[in-house]
């Protein structure tokens, strides 16, 4: 009984070390490392509708605000992201149905990377991770642990996403942010500008 118990408790010692130090190794979302938060110059593009302008990302408690703002001021559309959700503050004509709500807090929950949050469900992978939940994301990683790619791998679903990140320089935040779909005319390009 003695060398049972003796064996459990320092296998659970290795398995408690091992997932902290994968906590340690996972690469946080990069908006984690832009206090002020990021200016992107961006190019949305849905069906025939076309904005660009500058997106201005930033971090509030938990939640993720978006402004997508026209080159002249005012701002074209507004909204947050939290747990998932996205919820309006200012909506384009032609975007307010619930489909694309769906659409756009999937594309920029893996744009922004919000789900390496939630440590308990990210699975190393090799090359990469697979974050499960709502929707599962792989993501694929560079040599120095900065996310290259991220793609929803849902298995009954044909409406992928798939996001790139390019860098420049050794930054943590992506110079470029590439995201689009399998069967949806929807598509953002963007780069960022100087902090």
């Amino acid at each position: 009984m003695n060398k049972r118990f003796l064996f459990l408790s320092i296998l659970y010692i290795l398995i408690v070390a091992q997932a902290s130090a994968q906590d340690d190794e996972l690469p946080k979302p990069y908006i984690n490392h832009a206090d002020n938060g990021l200016i992107y110059n961006t190019v949305f593009t849905y069906r025939e509708h076309s904005f660009s302008g500058l997106m201005v990302v930033k971090k509030e408690g938990e939640a993720y605000r978006v402004v997508l703002l026209s080159k002249l001021g005012p701002s074209i559309m507004d909204f947050l992201i939290a747990d998932g959700k996205l919820t309006w503050n200012k909506v384009p004509k032609g975007m307010e149905r619930a489909v694309i709500r769906r659409i756009m807090a999937k594309d920029f929950s893996i744009m922004l990377l919000t789900d390496l949050q939630n440590p308990e469900k990210v699975k190393e992978k090799k090359n990469g991770y697979k974050i499960k939940g709502d929707n599962t994301i792989k993501i694929k990683l560079t040599a120095d642990n900065k996310v290259r790619e991220a793609e929803t791998k849902n298995n009954f679903t044909f409406l992928k996403t798939y996001a790139s990140f390019f860098y420049t320089n050794s930054d943590p935040i992506p110079d470029e942010i590439c995201v689009n779909h399998r069967y949806i005319k929807m598509k953002m390009e963007m780069k960022l500008l100087d902090r």
